[in-house]
């Protein structure tokens, strides 16, 4: 079983063939494997690679990579890789050892909001999903962790309270939160700005996390850094993470989709938005990965009137819709802004599923995604909206009497498995 090339510029490089090892071999494998090589395209950081080895990498599987010249970022506990800086001859060294099981590339990752033009009226989207009704209610989503994996978060804003903050874009994922670009801010205020500020999160007593995975200067990070993210997600006992971003290229490896699916089997529910690659006809099967894998509640944007988002992506994969033009929230600088796209709608899911699972909390993490699903309020095409517009009340009331059955579809049988390592066969 090989991993198909990705399209893109194309190093000149001998291509070794072998057998890759699945993580679910892995972990019961035999003690020698080939290496899988492949021909890597350059772009901004071309030595940036995961390394990838049958066990969690210990202190001989990273004097391996420095012994090879190599420079390690990040060492995962999720997955039994390594990040690291390769030389092409570290990178030959590497291939060569019997301790490696495969090495790909790391690529770039991107926000997907799309801050167009639009005339609709701020604030609207926390209140078009019963989030206002449910806060009258009692319902706030007090106790439930999300981290907010994206630019950071401005720890000093005084609309929004941060439980912790780390920055997955330095190594070793070091304490700091800082955003110098406003997306993860703007995220955070729609999942749990307080009740004092003037745009009131959907789920304003959670426990928010920054998990800082793209970079401050510009609008991009790396797979690496997210996959960094995930694995503090899950040594600190987070229940949600909200991912408003995506990258149009697929891995050439399973390790970022290996990542994605042991986290949410650990227990973590993974929302994402669905990217802003939709055609004004609203055709295509576009929704960006991460959003693609079935392990991810992928969410679609809407307008005011329910009707798409132009940008919002479509496709088989889309699983909820969620309010994303002209959201207002906070900002960097003390004050609140405006942002459209799929990146506004996810946290409006994010905080709904906050909110169930506070009032219900020996739920697992399957029963509140079904919960969500089941109670969507339909929109048409499923290709564009999923199942439906997210509800927080008629959520937080099924849940009352939610008996957990059999694992639902999430998904449309064209999707389901997409990504997921375990049935490959390409």
């Amino acid at each position: 079983m090989q991993i198909p090339i990705a399209l893109g510029r194309l190093m000149s490089r001998l291509l070794v063939t072998a057998t890759i090892v699945l993580f679910s071999v892995m972990l019961t494998g035999t003690a020698t494997e080939e290496v899988t090589a492949f021909t890597f395209p350059r772009g901004e950081q071309p030595d940036r690679y995961f390394v990838v080895f049958e066990t969690t990498p210990g202190e001989g599987e990273i004097q391996a990579v420095q012994r090879a010249g190599g420079k390690v970022r990040h060492s995962y506990e999720i997955v039994p890789a390594v990040s690291a800086y390769l030389t092409e001859r570290s990178l030959r060294a590497l291939e060569r050892n019997d301790l490696v099981v495969h090495i790909e590339p790391v690529l770039e990752v991107f926000p997907v909001s799309d801050d167009g033009d639009s005339d609709n009226v701020y604030q609207w989207g926390s209140d078009h999903i019963g989030a206002a009704e449910a806060h009258e209610n009692g319902y706030t989503g007090e106790g439930v962790d999300i981290a907010v994996l994206d630019t950071g978060v401005d720890p000093d804003h005084s609309w929004l309270e941060i439980e912790s903050g780390v920055d997955c874009t330095e190594p070793g994922c070091p304490d700091g939160q800082e955003d110098r670009h406003g997306h993860g801010t703007h995220v955070a205020g729609t999942i749990a700005a307080s009740e004092e500020s003037p745009v009131t999160g959907v789920a304003p007593d959670a426990n928010l996390h920054s998990v800082k995975v793209l970079r401050a200067f510009d609008t991009g990070g790396f797979t690496d850094d997210i996959l960094a993210g995930l694995d503090w997600a899950a040594d600190n006992d987070i229940q949600i993470t909200n991912n408003s971003y995506g990258f149009d290229s697929e891995p050439l490896g399973p390790t970022i989709q290996q990542a994605y699916s042991e986290t949410y089997d650990s227990g973590i529910l993974h929302i994402t938005s669905a990217g802003n690659t939709g055609e004004p006809g609203g055709d295509g099967d576009l929704v960006m990965i991460p959003a693609r894998y079935d392990v991810i509640v992928a969410v679609a944007a809407t307008e005011p009137d329910d009707s798409r988002r132009e940008s919002s992506s479509t496709g088989p994969c889309l699983e909820l819709a969620a309010p994303g033009s002209s959201i207002e929230s906070t900002s960097p600088d003390g004050e609140t802004r405006t942002s459209s796209g799929t990146s506004m709608a996810a946290p409006h899911v994010s905080g709904v599923a906050a909110l169930v699972w506070a009032e219900h909390p020996d739920l697992s993490h399957q029963d509140i995604r079904t919960i969500l699903v089941d109670t969507a309020r339909d929109l048409g095409d499923h290709d564009q909206f999923g199942h439906g517009l997210v509800q927080a009340v008629d959520a937080i009331e099924y849940a009352a009497n939610y008996t957990t059955g059999e694992t639902p579809r999430f998904v449309s049988p064209e999707c389901e498995g997409i990504g997921d390592f375990y049935a490959s066969d390409d």
